[in-house]
């Protein structure tokens, strides 16, 4: 288990992540989770649409 802010990171090194704000937006293989429909979710800013 680790904490990764570095997506590039996460692509190269990780089989499976979760991807949160606040909340989980998406878990899964990184290929899953690593959209950009997900990316969008994950980084929306309050009162925004992702």
């Amino acid at each position: 288990v680790a904490a990764v802010h570095d997506l590039a990171l996460v692509r190269s090194h990780f089989t499976h992540a979760l991807l949160l704000n606040t909340h989980l937006v998406a878990a899964g293989p990184v290929g899953e989770v690593m959209t950009d429909a997900n990316l969008a979710a994950a980084f929306a800013r309050a009162g925004t649409k992702a």
